[in-house]
């Protein structure tokens, strides 16, 4: 009993768990604002009915992507919690590292873990496909909310949309004719959105999104009254929609700005409006740290394996 305890192994590992504790500690520390950690903490406390129904619903939004990922790929042998933890990985890396690359290693991950069965260029083109079909949820959210609340974002619709008939579509035809990688992730993605699994994996999609709305509606609720739920549910997409790129961990500095702006079109105060901001992202960050302490503790995954996924190497 006394050998295994403390065998080498289980040594390794719990000095690995205290390692990634004090470095949630200090990115926590150093890359949010003190003020904002301790407010956030304390409202928590002194508000456990919402920030568990917070935690539920933004956990339930990652079940949710996970099942849409599991429902596209395919392959009923693979363990649902590999989807699972692909999801987190991507979280945690991308609100550790300064650019957007968690969607590498959330493609990497799978094709590791699927037995042969998935190659990392699959991996990674239902991976980009699902981002589209994000994306496309997200903008037609933040669209759809904009025109009714008589808001004019952007007013170049008819510009938009004319470049895409005119440059974007014939390009991407002639594209695909010629490689045949970009083919089969045309093919990919025109199989998805024009069958019965495509239609469940839109409605999961969008749910996954409405659960992850509950962050802020519930975070607002901490701090100010009058933030209804739709209001919520249209910042949210129009905060993340703004966030393809980002150069920052986790995007802070653009999450922060694009939802105080959203939120002040909604009348509320721009002193509440950037506290909340904070007070959300705060929350989608020590939410990720944590994910990725669970990772190291039940899913490890070598820094030389990680590093082939962020170079899109095959594993």
């Amino acid at each position: 009993m006394g050998n295994s305890l403390f065998s080498l192994s289980n040594v390794i590992r719990a000095g690995t768990s205290i390692l990634m504790l004090f470095l949630v500690l200090y990115f926590i520390g150093h890359l949010l604002p003190e003020q904002a950690v301790y407010n956030l903490l304390a409202r928590f406390i002194s508000e456990p009915g919402i920030t568990m129904a917070i935690i539920v619903a933004y956990s339930a939004a990652f079940v949710l992507r996970a099942l849409v990922w599991k429902l596209y790929i395919g392959h009923a042998a693979i363990p649902f919690r590999i989807f699972l933890n692909g999801l987190l990985y991507s979280l945690f890396l991308n609100h550790v590292l300064p650019v957007k690359v968690g969607d590498a290693a959330r493609a990497g991950y799978l094709a590791h873990h699927s037995g042969g069965t998935v190659s990392y260029i699959s991996s990674f083109q239902s991976v980009a496909v699902l981002r589209i079909l994000d994306m496309l949820f997200l903008g037609g959210v933040a669209a759809a909310g904009s025109l009714y609340a008589g808001y004019s974002l952007y007013t170049g619709w008819w510009e938009l949309f004319a470049l895409i008939i005119f440059i974007f579509i014939p390009v991407l035809y002639f594209l695909q004719r010629k490689f045949a990688k970009i083919r089969d992730f045309a093919a990919s993605a025109f199989s998805l959105f024009t069958s019965i699994r495509g239609a469940i994996a839109v409605l999961l999609t969008g749910l996954s999104w409405v659960l992850e709305s509950f962050v802020l509606y519930g975070t607002a609720a901490m701090i100010i009254s009058g933030l209804s739920f739709p209001a919520a549910w249209w910042t949210t997409s129009v905060t993340i929609a703004g966030q393809v790129f980002h150069f920052s961990p986790g995007g802070i500095g653009t999450y922060e700005t694009v939802m105080t702006g959203t939120l002040k079109l909604l009348d509320l105060p721009v002193a509440s409006a950037y506290e909340i901001a904070i007070a959300s992202h705060a929350f989608k960050f020590i939410y990720s740290y944590a994910a990725g302490l669970y990772l190291w503790l039940a899913a490890p995954v070598s820094f030389v394996i990680i590093k082939k996924w962020l170079k899109k190497e095959r594993v």
